[in-house]
Order: C-alpha cells, then structure tokens, then sequence
C-alpha cells in the first residue's frame, strides 16, 4: 500500500468536505482559510517531492497532474469559490503537478 497517497487523499479529502459541504461559525475566523489553504499547497508540495522522478515510487505525469488538480479544487473549496474558479484552480493545479518535480528540485526540502 502506498501510504503517502493514502494519507494526502484523505488530508485533501477531509478538507474538501469540511468547507464544502460543513461550513459553520469555526470557519468564520481569518487566519483559518488562509492557513488551511497555505497547508493544502504545502502539503501537495512535499507529496510532489516524495515522487520525484529521480526518486522512487516514480510516477507519471498523469498522477501528478491529477494530485495538482485535487489540490487545486481543494483550495477552491476552501475560498468558498464559484465554478469558474473551481475549473480556473483546477487547471493551474495539473499545470503545476505536471511541471512541479522540476521546480521542486530547487526547494531545500
């Protein structure tokens, strides 16, 4: 069993259904949105950095991609956003999934 995916869909999924469809008074503070967002796209990062190519599990494009997009619409939930931005953010996530192992090459993680 792959145990990092398991853990990142379940991180991403929790949070898609808390803001998605269990929006309430704790969601309401300022700092809760903006962090819950920044931990998605760190989150997606570090997971994007565990299957680098030079690294093993290799994967391919398409599941990176993927992951980008499920991060992307994540953080959309989480804006609380119309579905232009649902399908904008979904686009710039497999954008960024498809090119993120080689920029992530650079981060000191």
């Amino acid at each position: 069993m792959r145990w990092a995916e398991l853990g990142l869909a379940a991180i991403l999924g929790a949070l898609f259904t808390a803001f998605s469809f269990l929006p309430g008074p704790w969601c309401d503070p300022a700092p809760v949105r903006p962090l819950a967002g920044i931990f998605v796209v760190v989150a997606t990062m570090f997971y994007l950095h565990l299957v680098d190519d030079d690294r093993r599990p290799v994967v391919g494009a398409w599941h990176r991609m993927l992951v980008g997009s499920a991060a992307g619409i994540t953080v959309a939930a989480i804006a609380g956003a119309s579905a232009a931005l649902y399908v904008l953010l979904a686009l710039v996530g497999a954008m960024l999934g498809y090119i993120g192992f080689r920029w992530l090459k650079h981060l000191p993680l």
